[in-house]
């Protein structure tokens, strides 16, 4: 039978239907065309992959970390690529000034870094927010091999320490979520959670700086790698399944 002029063959349509919703499906879902290029990573406010005192990217002032004391990037010290931060003695740091709170947000944060522990001391500094002497929020090695979270502000302290973390040996992935709208402190280390609390908490005045590695703390020698140090304003990111990359998504 011969077609009228405004048929189409559903053999040579039906194909072309299905070949553009599986391109769109791709597309949206990073398929073919990048991986993963259907992800937003606008909530990652901070990524530090340690390659160099270069901060891969930041919502906050400093494009790069300024070394304190003994802290260095060395291969030694390479967890995900090829160079870390390297903490070998007390007091070792490095810097970077967040006065409008671009790269830590305020009130709800997730905060992961890669970890290992060469020498442990109960009390030492790993990842500061400084707002100033009476106001920071500080994330530390607890007692025993636990992560301790302290938060001090204008009129109040409150603390939480982690439970069977098992942080005084082998390599980590680090995670603190903290959520001022429901007091939230959580740690979770390697994808799994080590404990929570939801005791009243305050969020310290604005600005400051942020610390990796030994800003204050025990005054003791240490010796600990951090690598992959990365700030979320989405609590529920999962930072554990980004925790490898070699450079920043986004």
């Amino acid at each position: 039978m011969e077609r009228s002029h405004g048929q189409v063959n559903k053999y040579i349509v039906l194909p072309i239907l299905l070949m553009c919703l599986i391109c769109a499906g791709f597309v949206g879902g990073g398929g073919f065309f990048g991986g993963g290029s259907g992800d937003n990573y606008s909530d990652i406010t901070f990524w530090w992959g340690c390659e160099s005192t270069t901060i891969d990217h930041t919502d906050g002032e400093d494009s790069s970390a300024t070394l304190n004391s003994d802290a260095n990037i060395t291969a030694d010290a390479g967890i995900v690529g090829t160079n870390g931060l390297d903490c070998p003695t007390a007091f070792d740091y490095a810097e970077l000034t967040d006065s409008t709170d671009g790269a830590w947000p305020t009130g709800a944060v997730r905060i992961g870094f890669y970890f290992t522990s060469n020498t442990w001391n109960d009390n030492c500094n790993l990842i500061r927010k400084y707002y100033d002497a009476d106001e920071y929020i500080t994330i530390k090695r607890g007692s025993g091999d636990e992560i301790t979270v302290y938060i001090t502000w204008n009129g109040g302290t409150t603390d939480f320490t982690s439970t069977d973390a098992g942080l005084n040996s082998g390599t980590h992935f680090i995670e603190v979520i903290l959520d001022d709208t429901t007091n939230l402190i959580q740690v979770l280390v390697d994808g799994t959670s080590k404990g929570s609390q939801t005791t009243a908490w305050a969020v310290p005045t604005s600005g400051g700086t942020i610390r990796v590695g030994e800003a204050v703390g025990c005054g003791l020698a240490v010796d600990a790698y951090l690598d992959n140090v990365i700030f979320s304003s989405d609590i529920t990111r999962d930072l554990n399944a980004l925790k490898n990359l070699t450079s920043y998504p986004g």
